[in-house]
């Protein structure tokens, strides 16, 4: 027999159901600008793209796009959502992938390099990463990724202590890399960056940054490298003085792709480690306030003294370490 309670918890898990189908959709959605681009990647209708977009919007009870000739325009809450599905999104078919290949690996007996890193290195500099190995010779190797979010690493520190064995390389942030073994996990290389303020041309066309007093009138997106939400602290270059100035976040990313996009368009300045462009900042994005650092951001590469592939382990830290010393 089929009660209230019965059709009430189908229920749940059909709107639960449909609003993890329209994550990409939304995702794609915010990238492209365009239903019919959308449409094409994703080889779903427009119609029923529009359709899943509505069902978010109303379960959400808000307005995510825009839409209009040109294509989708998004909302400041369509802003701040991506910037939660994306890292969120990559984890889990990341997490799906990872099981995948361990489970060929055992069947096929290959040896696969595996490495624990932030989410935002997987996706910004590993595939630069791989160019290197490749001409070097080292295409044969074979990674598996298991990625992890900056805010939530200490919440999987747990899990994370349970399956360290399968890991090879560990690639952390400063505030986590004295959480592991230090008889098993040996450092190879640490890499430190100064903070500093970015913002776009677009931004700035209506704006004016002069000092560090000038950003209580300027909307700020915080980020990992920011960790107090309302005060940010420089301190000037020569004469090393202190300005602590409270600001207004409207935005808050744990992801350095979100966190670079947000920025991107206009929608406020952000602090990042000057490695967080890997050499490649764009042209239209603009360092602010050059003499004063926001601080300093540092990770350790770190690697399994008793891994069975030193060797190869060795080889992908250093072109880790060619990418972050150029």
């Amino acid at each position: 027999m089929i009660t209230t309670k019965s059709l009430e918890i189908m229920d749940d898990i059909h709107l639960q159901y449909s609003l993890y189908k329209a994550i990409p959709l939304v995702i794609h959605l915010v990238e492209s600008g365009s239903l019919a681009q959308t449409s094409k990647k994703t080889g779903i209708a427009p119609s029923t793209i529009s359709k899943s977009i509505k069902m978010v919007e109303q379960h959400l009870n808000c307005t995510l796009f825009h839409f209009t000739a040109s294509g989708a325009t998004t909302t400041e809450t369509c802003n701040y959502l991506y910037s939660i599905l994306k890292p969120t999104s990559m984890q889990i078919s990341q997490s799906f992938e990872f099981i995948r290949n361990r489970e060929l690996d055992r069947l096929h007996n290959k040896q696969t390099i595996k490495i624990y890193l932030p989410i935002g290195m997987s996706i910004q500099a590993m595939p630069q990463i791989y160019q290197t190995l490749n001409e070097n010779g080292y295409e044969h190797l074979k990674i598996d990724m298991q990625t992890y979010s900056p805010y939530s690493f200490m919440q999987n520190l747990p899990l994370l202590k349970s399956r360290l064995a399968e890991f090879d390389i560990l690639i952390l942030h400063e505030r986590y890399d004295l959480t592991v073994n230090q008889d098993i996990w040996i450092s190879s290389y640490t890499q430190q960056s100064n903070l500093h303020l970015y913002a776009s041309e677009r931004y700035l066309k209506g704006n004016t940054i002069l000092t560090p007093y000038d950003l209580t009138r300027h909307s700020c997106i915080s980020t990992i490298y920011a960790l107090d939400l309302d005060t940010w602290s420089f301190v000037h270059i020569k004469t090393s003085k202190i300005i602590n100035i409270s600001v207004d976040c409207k935005y808050k990313a744990d992801f350095l792709m979100a966190q670079r996009m947000l920025v991107s368009q206009g929608l406020g300045v952000g602090i990042f480690p000057d490695s967080a462009w890997h050499g490649g900042k764009p042209d239209h994005i603009q360092k602010l306030l050059p003499e004063y650092v926001c601080g300093s951001s540092k990770f350790s590469i770190l690697y399994n003294s008793q891994t069975e592939d030193i060797p190869n382990v060795k080889v992908i830290i250093d072109a880790i370490k060619k990418l972050y010393s150029e």
